[in-house]
């Protein structure tokens, strides 16, 4: 039963080997140290059980570091994700892993947007169409009016998991920020 320790051992191999480039090895390594610091002996002992409970762990690492935005965290995720998936592939069999050619990757720069710049061009290339947003296959769009000039869209998946919707919810939590003010109240008493 592979462990977090061959996973580990399986990074540093992929780096010498050169299948990672060192800053992904290095990316991939800092994603697995923060998920390790909130696995329990039975997950730290087997990938499986790992990659299976990858949501609740994501939910305790987003609980204990604050300081990281949700994206980072995402990204972290997918990084241990793919560390999991190649060392599945190419970790156990010698053979496989000196057969391994990655595909390099060349990342274009994307353009900066505004918030006050939600693009609105009626372009179906980037999911906006007559000034709406259009909704993929198996999702649902949700639209609150929080405020007269202000809305708030979502658009889920119909088969949304509770640990996800647990996910959102911390996340619209951490966004208010206003949870009690100094005098005890909340923004929205106040008002």
């Amino acid at each position: 039963m592979a462990s977090i320790k061959d996973l580990n051992d399986f990074i540093d191999k992929a780096e010498r080997s050169r299948k990672y480039p060192t800053s992904t090895a290095k990316g991939i390594k800092a994603a697995v140290r923060l998920f390790d610091a909130e696995l329990n002996d039975e997950e730290r002992g087997s990938l499986e059980l790992f990659e299976q409970n990858i949501d609740q762990i994501y939910q305790s690492v987003f609980g204990k570091n604050k300081s990281l935005t949700v994206s980072s965290l995402a990204t972290y995720k997918s990084r241990v994700l793919k560390a999991i998936s190649d060392y599945k592939k190419y970790g156990v069999d010698a053979t496989k892993m000196s057969n391994w050619q990655p595909k390099v990757v060349a990342r274009a720069k994307k353009p900066e947007v505004k918030h006050d710049d939600v693009p609105m061009a009626s372009d179906a290339s980037n999911g906006v169409q007559n000034n709406e947003l259009v909704v993929p296959d198996g999702m649902t769009k949700l639209e609150l009016a929080l405020r007269p000039d202000t809305k708030f869209i979502l658009i889920v998946p119909h088969d949304i998991r509770t640990s996800e919707v647990a996910t959102l919810n911390a996340i619209l939590t951490s966004l208010s920020g206003n949870e009690k003010s100094a005098g005890g109240e909340s923004e929205d008493e106040q008002e």
